[in-house]
């Protein structure tokens, strides 16, 4: 039996954004072409949940049902291996959705049990995919705050689902200095690298004091590559001065917890290179050039430093402590001919 339903708020279905749920195998399969196809599946032991899409989807507001499609579009959902096998398919029908449930092969009319399940089905899916995360993370936040909006990322398992929040939510009204640092403690618990430095990239523009700063590089520490830490890193030393003591200390921290020489290389030099780097800053940056492994790219580093600096006594000592701990006498060689050089 089919039902009629009447449309509800629209949310477009990004599909180049849609992903898994985290449990048992996955697998999201795009097609790009005339028209839109996607295919969402998790395969875990002997269930088998799959959601098929074709064209526009679009969803209520609470991203648990079906309200719209666009006349070339579809969405099917099957699962089987836990209970009865069902399978619910929208397609488009005059002004709304027309839905067909079956149960075990045999078409019936929707009841609440279904409906329980296929709004569990679908809610999960749009909310870890992070689709229509503007919308929902707006309406969280205007019922619960920004401390609703973290707990509702705490029940995203999606690294991408948590990202599209965490950018909604930076991308609405400013966050208190208390709800930023719980925002960058609630971002260490995202697992891919590529996704964390994301969501810290973007909220460096909103790093504006010295906790929250520290806060945002505290989390930057906790990456485990070396290219995406060294990507923020990057953004933060391009907008931040450094001279908050706490947020410089843990900028310096994250540094020398990377292991690739040319990528400490690539943070320490536009710092030492940028504008007129403070006593402090150069201080801590000359520590952590002595901390590198490889003498070509510690070379690389303290030759950035402008003779004229070493006017300063500290700066001078710390200078030629960094210059000790290389071990090619070549490569010594040459950063004192450039200072050399410098100095004329």
């Amino acid at each position: 039996m089919t039902s009629l339903l009447r449309r509800g708020a629209p949310l477009l279905f990004a599909l180049a954004l849609f992903a898994a749920p985290a449990a048992g195998q996955r697998n999201v399969r795009i097609d790009s072409g005339n028209t839109s196809r996607w295919t969402h599946s998790t395969v875990d032991g002997g269930h088998r949940l799959e959601i098929r899409g074709t064209g526009r989807v679009e969803f209520n507001d609470a991203g648990d049902w079906v309200t719209d499609l666009s006349p070339d579009g579809r969405m099917t959902v099957e699962e089987e291996g836990r209970g009865p096998e069902r399978r619910a398919e929208f397609r488009p029908a005059g002004d709304g959705v027309r839905l067909t449930y079956t149960v075990d092969g045999r078409e019936r009319a929707m009841d609440a049990e279904g409906q329980a399940w296929l709004r569990r089905v679908i809610g999960h899916a749009v909310r870890e995919s992070g689709l229509g995360a503007e919308g929902r993370v707006a309406r969280i936040r205007s019922r619960r705050g920004v401390g609703g909006v973290l707990d509702e990322i705490g029940r995203i398992r999606s690294d991408v689902g948590r990202r599209m929040y965490f950018n909604a939510l930076f991308s609405g009204a400013p966050l208190g200095e208390g709800e930023y640092v719980r925002a960058m403690r609630e971002a260490a618990r995202i697992g891919s690298d590529v996704e964390k430095r994301l969501v810290l990239s973007r909220a460096v523009r909103d790093a504006d004091g010295g906790a929250r700063l520290a806060a945002l590089l505290g989390t930057t520490g906790m990456i485990g590559s070396d290219v995406e830490t060294r990507l923020v890193l990057n953004e933060v030393a391009t907008r931040h001065d450094l001279e908050d003591a706490a947020a410089r200390t843990a900028f310096f921290v994250a540094v020398d917890r990377m292991d690739s020489s040319v990528e400490r290389r690539l943070v320490l030099t536009p710092v030492l290179r940028r504008g007129t780097p403070s006593r402090p800053v150069i201080l801590a940056a000359l520590r952590s050039a002595g901390r590198i492994e490889s003498d070509v790219e510690k070379r690389l580093v303290l030759t950035q430093l402008p003779a004229s600096r070493l006017d300063d006594e500290g700066i001078s000592r710390a200078f030629m402590d960094a210059v000790r701990t290389i071990r090619s006498e070549t490569e010594r060689a040459l950063v004192l001919r450039h200072l050399t050089r410098g100095a004329r």
